[in-house]
């Protein structure tokens, strides 16, 4: 029986300490360490041990100055109690259990020196004060965790009897009471719980806290055709996930919005997870777990070669995992999380780079039937935009040879995001010769692809190809295709000739029209289309005459009634985050110009934040006068402006722009 240990156990190690007390007292030292060092972790620890006990729920109540924390796992054995008593006595085998070293559990000494654990039909302590009672020893030379004391039942306190009974009654099998506890260390771990620490535990269902926070947390798990699907519901609120397991002991959870859909987890969620989570930021925005090697407080990861192991397994499982979602096996969603990197800290890193330099080197297969590095893909140029790149090619038969199976949006922004090879200038220039995709194509998308091929041909940006005047197509009037060679302007519509206008600069178009002896001519009828300008006069906005641009734009938003700040330190990608009275963003870039005629540069983070806000996004072009302030106002303008990329630190450069103006007067 378990008593019988447990009082066999007390004898022995009693006589051990009074014959070894240096060896207590180090005992003693080090359980101090290790209560300082697992710090905040003392719920996830025994959220641990329940886990490897294979209960199903755990319920933590505080009853006055007594923390009680109940499992409905296998009862106490022999082992657990020598493993508790012992450091590093453990028998969990590593991989098999979340925990290994069999000291987590004196972490609990944090938060009191006295504890009663009933399970197994019996009710034992350990007590720092009896302990050193029962040695004539200070209390500072005695640990707690290890001398249990047998506890009759007349002997219990009747309140804790009474509890104990209850959890009992309630399908609990293992019930631990922290006495004269330091509450607030509990409080303030289940006030900072993560619901997500249930995600990779094999057992544990429910977890409930009383009297405090009144909170159930569950999960469901549900095995799907690739993965396991995860749902954790928290006081009405339901948080999904789904779980790839790679061929080693590694796993992958990627959030899944309400829809069901693969999305990035938010940064504070993207962790690495040794089965409950650290504070080790994942380098992507979901989660990773495997069993890697944690200083003691299971905080940090150390990188040991365990861990190193784990990392090569983890790189080879979330290789093969991209190559599936590209192939159509997995949900290519999956491919979304894996290209904005979160972080640079080491370990992160090291997977990062790993991994980069493992999926550049793999093979994928092109509609064509050709398997090639995915370093060697065909990338499309960032003068397109992503739908225009995958409508180009899913539509070009030309194209279509060279691209992945399954092409879209996923897809093509994770093989830019990796591979080194740009598109040759014949393959555009092919396009424009493909009769089938210009019958099907959209009059803006092909003066796009003539913009950028004159532009391409003009300063011999792709050496490998030239412009064949004899091969270009064009659609009329009617949407027939006609050669560009035998074009007159009344051929094309005026929608036509407005998008030759808007995506070609007239100096590249002259440049052609000479080359090419061409007929058409759309910069003859320069007033045709011509934008009328709005200008507004706002008087009623008080603008500063010294003020930074930026802060003017917030005065300007605030005058135009929305709640507006300024946030250009935070590197957004933006200036201005201006929320307007129905609730609705407005993220704006402010650029101060000299003069109209000026030039403008967007950085790479900001195209990518015009890019990801569209139509919220918005470019404030602020010229500032001796007597007031020109603002120009252009909405989404990746779409409303013309940018040209250059070479210099990968910069978008615009030379003019069109928009809603305003005149601002400065304030006396």
């Amino acid at each position: 029986m378990l008593s019988d240990q447990i009082k066999k156990i007390s004898s022995e190690f009693l006589e051990e300490a009074k014959s070894s007390p240096r060896l207590l007292t180090d005992m003693a030292a080090m359980e101090g360490y290790l209560a300082e060092s697992y710090g905040e972790r003392i719920l996830i620890e025994l959220l641990q041990n329940a886990d490897d006990a294979l209960s199903r729920k755990v319920i933590v109540k505080m009853i006055g100055a007594t923390v009680f924390v109940a499992n409905d796992g296998r009862p106490f054995t022999e082992d657990d109690l020598i493993a508790i008593c012992r450091s590093g006595a453990s028998k969990k085998e590593r991989g098999q259990h979340i925990g290994y070293r069999g000291v987590g559990f004196k972490s609990t000494t944090a938060m009191t020196n006295n504890i009663l654990i009933s399970s197994n039909g019996c009710v034992f302590s350990f007590s720092k004060s009896s302990c050193a009672e029962k040695l004539g020893l200070r209390l500072s030379e005695v640990p707690t965790v290890r001398i249990p004391f047998f506890i009759k039942d007349v002997d219990m306190p009747y309140r804790t009897k009474k509890i104990f009974t209850e959890l009992h009654n309630a399908g609990y099998t293992t019930i631990f009471a922290f006495e004269q506890a330091k509450k607030s260390i509990m409080e303030e771990e289940i006030r900072e719980f993560d619901s997500s620490s249930l995600l990779f535990l094999r057992n544990v269902e429910t977890i409930q806290f009383q009297d405090y926070k009144p909170t159930l947390i569950s999960v469901s798990r549900k095995n799907e055709s690739n993965g396991l699907s995860v749902s954790i519901h928290e006081n009405g609120i339901e948080e999904n996930w789904v779980v790839y397991k790679g061929k080693g002991s590694g796993s992958f959870a990627f959030k899944r919005s309400i829809t069901g859909e693969i999305i990035e987890a938010d940064i504070k969620l993207s962790v690495f997870h040794c089965y409950l989570p650290t504070l080790e930021q994942s380098p992507f925005k979901l989660k990773i777990n495997a069993d890697f090697s944690t200083d003691p407080s299971r905080k940090h990861l150390m990188l040991d070669s365990n861990t190193k192991a784990k990392l090569q397994m983890l790189t080879d499982d979330l290789t093969c995992l991209a190559l599936k979602s590209l192939k159509g096996n997995y949900d290519r969603k999956i491919l979304g999380a894996l290209i904005n990197r979160s972080t640079y800290a080491p370990i992160a890193n090291d997977l990062y780079i790993a991994f980069s330099e493992a999926i550049k080197e793999r093979n994928i297969i092109l509609n064509g039937g050709t398997a090639i590095p995915l370093k060697k893909y065909l990338v499309m140029d960032d003068y397109f935009t992503l739908n225009e790149k995958v409508f180009i090619r899913s539509n070009s038969k030309i194209i279509s040879e060279k691209t992945v199976i399954n092409n879209d949006s996923f897809v093509e922004r994770f093989i830019e995001k990796y591979c080194t090879e740009s598109m040759p200038l014949d393959l555009y220039i092919a396009l424009l010769s493909e009769k089938t995709f210009i019958k099907m194509c959209p009059d803006d998308l092909v003066a796009k692809l003539y913009a950028f091929s004159i532009k391409a041909a003009k300063n011999a940006i792709y050496n490998s190809g030239k412009l064949d005047i004899n091969l270009l197509m064009i659609k009329d009037a009617n949407g027939r295709l006609i050669e560009l060679k035998n074009c007159v302007n009344k051929n094309l519509s005026p929608q036509m000739i407005d998008n030759l206008k808007l995506y070609c600069s007239s100096e590249d178009w002259i440049w052609f029209a000479n080359k090419e002896k061409l007929l058409l001519n759309p910069y003859e009828i320069m007033d045709h289309g011509k934008i009328e300008k709005k200008i507004n006069l706002t008087p009623n906005a008080k603008v500063t005459r010294w003020r930074s641009a930026e802060q003017q734009c917030v005065d300007i938003e605030t005058a135009m009634g929305n709640k507006a700040i300024y946030v250009g330190k935070k590197n957004l990608g933006y200036d201005v985050e201006s929320k307007m009275p129905n609730g609705k963003m407005r993220y704006i870039e402010v650029k101060l110009i000299p003069s109209e005629t000026s030039e403008f540069t967007m950085t790479n983070n900001e195209y990518t934040a015009a890019h990801q806000y569209g139509e919220d996004f918005y470019m404030c072009i602020v010229i500032q006068r001796n007597d007031g302030i020109k603002v120009t106002y252009v909405k989404d303008p990746l779409n409303n402006i013309q940018v040209e990329k250059r070479v210099r630190q990968w910069e978008w450069v615009c030379d003019s722009f069109s928009g809603e103006e305003y005149i601002f007067r400065y304030e006396d």
